[in-house]
């Protein structure tokens, strides 16, 4: 690969770690795009993540490309106008990033998602950037970082699970907050006892419809469906007020120990009464004065 001097009026934009500063990619790179960089340089673009938070137009840093999971970076990206960048430039554009923020449950699930599908994350790359022992290619390691089990077959990542068995909505709201997990924990086991399959199974349905309800905790209805342990039920509040289909199977399960059967098909279940068919669909919704 060839360097120009800072001398030029002009740079490729493009500057590679070098010497413990960085240095300007001068070679020909016929495609310059982010993933085209990224290619040349050894790289599939799952296994780079691009930094452009706080980007401000009069800076000369516009992208700092990363390889996922780590703090290396792999490319900056700069104006044609930026000459020469140094590590305190580097550092300056730089200063909000944060592992934890930017690598919460969604993007490091994203990312697995992406790299099973495309077939690009190995076994050799993927513990090197997550530090762990990775010997045999077909198995399955646990990588408390990212909180998940990876799983290997003939050295390609084929799929992933959770830790603690918490989905990616879940794991989400616990690092946004804490205790509204917590508080759905301690009402799933309640009904459930103990049998952590149940309750986690609870809280993830519990976490996918929160994501899906309008204003979240402050939503209009939400008070219509606060449980005694003052937790609400998304789930019904989605089937109540915005159409969100449910069997009767999946009626008894996400209510368990909840609901008072009044007849056959009938139960009451706080301030509605739910009607099912023989068929075990939803036929009606009746509110409760």
């Amino acid at each position: 690969m060839g360097f120009l001097s800072s001398s030029n009026k002009k740079s490729s934009g493009i500057f590679v770690p070098a010497d413990g500063g960085f240095k300007e990619l001068t070679d020909t790179v016929a495609n310059r795009s982010i993933i085209g960089i990224s290619n040349y340089l050894g790289y599939h673009e799952d296994q780079v993540y691009t930094y452009h938070t706080d980007y401000n137009e009069n800076e000369d840093i516009m992208n700092v490309i990363f390889e996922i999971f780590t703090n290396k970076i792999v490319f900056i990206l700069a104006k044609s106008t930026c000459l020469k960048v140094s590590n305190r430039d580097v550092s300056h554009r730089i200063r909000g990033f944060r592992w934890e923020e930017e690598y919460d449950s969604y993007t490091v699930n994203d990312t697995l998602e992406k790299g099973v599908a495309n077939k690009s994350l190995t076994l050799d790359f993927l513990a090197r950037v997550l530090n762990f022992d990775g010997v045999e290619p077909t198995g399955i390691y646990p990588v408390k970082s990212i909180g998940c089990y990876l799983y290997f077959n003939d050295g390609l990542l084929t799929d992933f699970k959770s830790l603690d068995g918490l989905n990616t909505w879940a794991k989400y709201f616990q690092q946004l907050n804490p205790t509204t997990i917590t508080l759905q924990e301690t009402h799933a086991r309640k009904y459930w006892g103990n049998d952590p399959a149940k309750i986690i199974q609870e809280v993830n349905a519990q976490s996918d419809a929160l994501a899906a309800v309008p204003e979240l905790f402050q939503n209009q209805f939400a008070l219509l469906h606060k449980t005694a342990t003052g937790t609400i039920n998304f789930v019904m509040l989605l089937v109540c007020h915005y159409n969100r289909p449910i069997g009767l199977a999946e009626f008894l399960q996400i209510n368990h120990g909840r609901y008072q059967q009044i007849n056959g098909s009938v139960y009451r279940l706080g301030h509605f009464i739910y009607e099912f068919s023989e068929n075990s669909d939803l036929l009606k919704i009746t509110r409760l004065n």
